[in-house]
């Protein structure tokens, strides 16, 4: 009741097979094990459902239209279904194809009502508003006619195949590039993201960049011009206009600071500040600063080292440090809200013993599947940094055993060199440093998976924390509560303790001049 499976057809309706296809007959009409009747068949029908408990079968969606992309199981249909409400298409089919860098990406064709009509943003808009971000095509295709089949049905493995050249989000004014840096940066971005004609005003996260591509294109830009980028340059500077002013010295490159600006935000919010994990970078925080909302301003806290040319800092005090020195820059005083995810809330947990031994308020500690004790270097910081949770991606990570008590070292291969000594600087720090109890309270967004009866890995948090833990559950594995589709429910968590952090911040300094003006 309630699992997902294909569904079967059997009984005297079934038909003898597909004509003149012996191959599909056989994959497709299968022995039925619940007849009694020689030779009964079921037969196969690739329609996913499930029984309701009303005795219904749902329909769920095709086996044929799910895909895997980036780890996240998507249903082509659903998409379309979406996608087909928008009073501006007449007809769309999404497919998955593999790009030149040999990652999953989906591809929409659209046969607009107007067949003029060529700017596709639009569509993208409509669908960030009603689907996770893995679900939004990276490409949008416009077509006069969809391929059919001699059946009638849509051709998919005629469109798969397609080559497809046309650049995302067409655009007017969207030139072609004019110089030989603006020229060879398009070739660089071709290679990382796998698609053709890219145009001066395309934006790298638009195209589906991620963490993972950007590090592969700021290595390739290094290797090229020379020129030193990280990867949160890239949201400051997004497109290949922008990086080749950078490049060609005719616009200042944006300075280096450990606070990167995920989410200016539009009111008078206290602002709140994320601490990097192992990975020393925060573009990972992008989802979690868009879903918690436009008007709540969100800073990423990046590792100092990641430029290639700053020190890499190997003690959590001095990471602390430095980072307050910067955030009371922007704010000197408190309420302070802090976070930070796995290693992150560690240093997170000290900027607040830090300040409140310089007398400031502390108005949210949030711990992002931090665990209380040190943990052996493994795979899945590295990968929460690339904001790609699937096993992929372990041919960037060769973890290597050796003797003397089975300790493990790893090795991150194609990765720069900056970012290798930030994590080896943040691991070292991590070995280093001690917990101990402070008198705040501390709210941990913790993943449900590493839970049983028997064991919760988070109980020390509550004899570190004297002002108590609170805690906030999401479903899934520790890098799952800061990428899609978990993010969106950690969002919201978020929102809610900041929202009630900073109510309960201000009722005592009204209550205190509502006291003076009596007096």
């Amino acid at each position: 009741m309630g699992a997902e499976g294909e569904l079967h057809i059997g009984g005297d309706g079934v038909a003898r097979g597909y004509l003149n296809r012996p191959e599909m007959t056989a994959e497709k009409f299968i022995a039925d094990p619940f007849s009694t009747h020689p030779g009964a068949r079921l037969y196969k029908t690739g329609d996913l459902a499930r029984y309701l408990p009303s005795g219904e079968i749902e329909f769920v969606g095709r086996r044929d239209f799910q895909v895997k992309i980036r780890g996240f199981r998507v249903e082509l249909g659903e998409i379309e279904a979406v996608l087909a409400a928008h009073p501006g298409i007449r007809d769309v089919v999404v497919v998955a194809i593999v790009d030149a860098s040999g990652d999953k990406r989906l591809l929409a064709y659209v046969v607009p009502v107007d067949p003029t009509e060529t700017d596709t943003r639009p569509w993208r808009s409509f669908l960030e508003e009603r689907l996770p971000d893995y679900m939004v095509p990276s490409l949008f295709v416009t077509v006069e006619a969809l391929p059919l089949t001699p059946n009638g049905k849509v051709d998919r493995r005629a469109l798969e195949k397609r080559t497809v050249t046309q650049p995302l989000i067409p655009r007017t004014g969207n030139t072609v590039a004019s110089d030989p840096v603006q020229k060879q940066l398009i070739k660089i971005w071709q290679s990382v993201l796998g698609i053709d004609a890219i145009g001066l005003q395309d934006n790298f996260w638009e195209l589906g960049g991620h963490s993972l591509l950007a590090a592969r294109l700021t290595q390739l830009i290094e290797n090229t011009f020379g020129k030193r980028l990280t990867l949160a340059a890239l949201i400051e500077a997004p497109t290949v206009e922008q990086l080749a002013l950078i490049i060609k010295g005719e616009d200042k490159a944006p300075s280096w600071s450990c606070l990167v600006p995920l989410q200016p935000g539009t009111s008078t919010k206290p602002p709140f500040f994320c601490i990097h994990g192992v990975g020393g970078n925060s573009v990972g925080f992008r989802a979690l600063a868009n879903f918690v909302g436009p008007d709540q301003p969100f800073y990423g806290v990046q590792a100092q080292g990641l430029d290639g040319q700053l020190p890499c800092l190997t003690r959590v005090e001095d990471m602390a440090a430095l980072y307050l020195k910067e955030i009371q820059n922007i704010q000197p005083t408190g309420p302070y809200y802090l976070g930070g995810f796995s290693f992150g809330g560690w240093i997170a947990y000290e900027m607040a013993q830090q300040l409140q031994a310089q007398g400031e308020e502390i108005g949210l500690i949030a711990l992002f599947d931090t665990y209380p004790f040190r943990l052996k270097p493994v795979t899945s910081s590295l990968l929460s940094f690339f904001r790609i949770p699937t096993q992929q991606q372990l041919m960037y990570v060769l973890p290597k055993t050796i003797k003397k008590g089975i300790r493990r070292r790893i090795v991150w291969v194609g990765l720069p060199r900056a970012i290798k000594n930030v994590l080896r600087a943040c691991y070292e720090a991590e070995r280093q440093y001690q917990l101990r109890p402070c008198s705040g309270r501390v709210t941990l967004f913790r993943a449900t998976e590493a839970l049983t009866p028997e064991n919760d890995p988070h109980a020390r948090w509550r004899e570190l924390a004297k002002g108590g833990v609170e805690i906030q559950e999401i479903e899934g594995h520790h890098a799952d509560i800061i990428v899609e589709p978990q993010v969106r429910i950690t969002a919201e968590k978020l929102r809610a303790c900041l929202e009630r952090a900073q109510h309960e911040c201000s009722s005592p300094r009204l209550d205190k001049r509502l006291s003076q003006v009596a007096d």
